[in-house]
This record gives structure tokens, sequence and C-alpha cells, in this order.
């Protein structure tokens, strides 16, 4: 926001204020019109407040029932016929000052109305659009201040649910992988020491790389690989896991850890103990599109199995999508016989 709004945010913000400075600059331009030279005499003084009388009852009676009642009720024509009566009025009310009122309040001088009435209501026609435009600049600026505050409180509300939802996804991940560990160490495998080294990078990303917004799409992609490479130590030669990356993973940024929760749901339905299967993984990049397919086979006890621990897995995946990429993801989940396959297609915009 500039100096210059700012400013005018403060002004409106305070209506006595604005009314104050709106008739000051209103005297001002009323007294040297009507002023008989350039020497102003106490005569000019009175004159232009008695001339603003009108004026104010024209202005005033716009604001507090005319604009409310009609024009913010949607009362369009109605409104049009009440500024027409209010143009009239102001002008009779103009004249009447003039040809009465002052010589009943100041019965020692003499006035003379410099305007006829097409004068006199151009004048009620230009203070009632300023009152008007008065009017509908403040509501115009109150709108924008709710709008952003309303924004900015659907900012705070999705990040932090985004965050407790990114909490979830830690743990969970944690929780896996530290039974695989366990699995290794109890039967002395000696691929444990391997197994510690990739868990560290896997760790590393999470704690370090996951606290902005996006990441590039890259560094996404190494953490999988990084998963999928602690999955072989664990699972052995017999499952067979592959994943093909097509196009370029630095020209694209995605939610930190959107991709993995299909990736761990994949070992979930996949082959468990000595069985043999295969877990296959497929990233596709384009200008404004992503394609993750993901596709194994299922284990005897898959079915059983499925989104266990209250289902964190997938339904976080959901919850983030629907917060992160509104009406910008189709997410499809397909279950067979004797595989299982999830596809994610991301349209973020940028």
């Amino acid at each position: 926001m500039t100096w210059s709004e700012h400013s005018l945010r403060w002004v409106l913000r305070h209506r006595w204020l604005y009314h104050l400075l709106f008739w000051a600059l209103s005297g001002y331009v009323i007294l040297r019109i009507t002023a008989l030279s350039s020497s102003l005499q106490a005569i000019d003084y009175l004159y232009t407040g008695l001339f603003h009388l009108s004026l104010l009852l024209l202005v005033y009676l716009n604001l507090e029932i005319a604009l409310p009642r009609l024009l913010g009720r949607g009362r369009y024509f109605w409104y049009l016929l009440a500024a027409a009566a209010l143009i009239g009025l102001g002008t009779l009310a103009n004249w009447l000052t003039f040809a009465y009122l002052t010589d009943w309040l100041l019965p020692g001088y003499y006035f003379i109305n410099y305007f006829d009435w097409d004068q006199l209501a151009q004048f009620m026609g230009v203070y009632l659009t300023l009152s008007s435009l008065l009017h509908l600049s403040k509501a115009w600026f109150r709108l924008q201040e709710s709008q952003q505050q309303m924004a900015q409180l659907t900012e705070a509300q999705l990040q932090s649910e985004l965050k407790a939802l990114q909490a979830q996804v830690n743990p969970h991940f944690l929780f896996n992988t530290l039974s695989n560990l366990h699995a290794l160490a109890r039967r002395g495998d000696e691929h444990t020491a391997t197994f510690i080294l990739r868990l560290s990078e896997v760790m590393r990303y999470m704690i370090y790389e996951t606290q902005v917004p996006l990441v590039p799409v890259s560094q996404e992609w190494a953490y999988i690989e990084h998963y999928l490479a602690l999955q072989q130590l664990r699972l052995g030669p017999h499952i067979e896991l592959s994943a093909q990356l097509s196009g370029e993973a630095d020209q694209m940024e995605i939610a930190p850890l959107i991709l993995i929760p299909l990736v761990e749901n994949a070992f979930k339905h996949g082959p468990r103990g000595n069985e043999t299967g295969f877990i296959h993984l497929h990233l596709s990049l384009a200008a404004d599109r992503l394609d993750f397919v993901v596709r194994n086979t299922c284990g005897l006890r898959a079915e059983a199995e499925v989104e266990t621990a209250g289902g964190l897995g997938l339904t976080n995946l959901r919850q983030r999508l629907d917060l992160l990429y509104p009406d910008q993801y189709q997410l499809t989940i397909a279950p067979e016989t004797q595989t299982f396959s999830a596809r994610l297609t991301l349209t973020p915009t940028p």
C-alpha cells in the first residue's frame, strides 16, 4: 500500500475529519466564487455561510436517508427520483434563504442571490454527486479492507491446516521407517548402515527443505528416490522397484511431500515378506501439468490392511490437495484383482 493510499484510508476511517475537510474546501471555493472583490469582507463570509445552509440540507439528506435506504438496498429507480427531488429541494431552500431568512436573521444586511434557478440546480447537482461519490468511495475502501482481512484470515487458516496436516505426514513416515530399521537390525542385515545413511538424507529433506510453500519437483523426486532405496534395502531384490521421470524437474514447483503418500500407499498394498511383485513409479512433467502414476502388485494381505492406522496416507493427501490445489487436481485410485494403481494429475496455476 502506498503512502497516499494509507493516508486516504486513514482519513476515511474518521468521519468527522473527512466531513470537515469537505466543507472547508467547499467554503473556500464558494467564498472565492461569490466574493465581491479580492479583498474579503465580513459580508463575503456571511454570504458563504448562508449559501451552505441549503447545501448542508441537500448533502445530509442524501447521505443519511437516500443513499442508505434507497441506493444501498438496490432501489435504483427510487434513488434517481429522490435525487431529483433533493436537487429541487436544495434549490428551493437556497432561494428561500436569501429571499426571506436573511432579512430575519440579519436585518442590517442586504443580500441578493447571485445565481438563477438553473445555476442553483447545477450547484445542487454537483454537491449531490460529490456526496454520493464520497459515500461510495468510503464503502469501496471498506469493502477492500474487508476482503483483504478475509484473505489474510483465510491464508492464516490455510497455513494452520497445512502445518497440521504436514505434521501428520512426518511422524507417519518416521513410524513406518523406524519399524523397517528395527526389522533390519533384529536380523543383523549388512545393509543396516546404508539404510541409516539413506534415512538421514530423507530426514534432512523433511526437516530442512519442506518448511517452504513450494519446492522444485527435482527435490521432491530425489526424496522419493531415497525412499525407494530404503524400501529396496528392506524388501530385497525379489521386489522390482522402478522410478521414471519425464520432463524438466527443475522447471516446476509443487508443495513439499505431496507425492510421497501415493508411494507409501503402494508399499502398503504391495508384496509382503517373500512375495514377488513390482512397484512402478512414473512422473511426467509438461509446461503446466504434472502427471504421477504409481502401479503395484497387491500382496496377499493387502485388502485387509489398506489404509490402516486411521488411513492417514490418502486421507491426508486429499485434504492437502483440497487446500493447496482446489479445482486443479485429479486423484484416481484403481484397485484391481492383482494390481493397484493411483494417478495424481496437477495443473497448478503459476
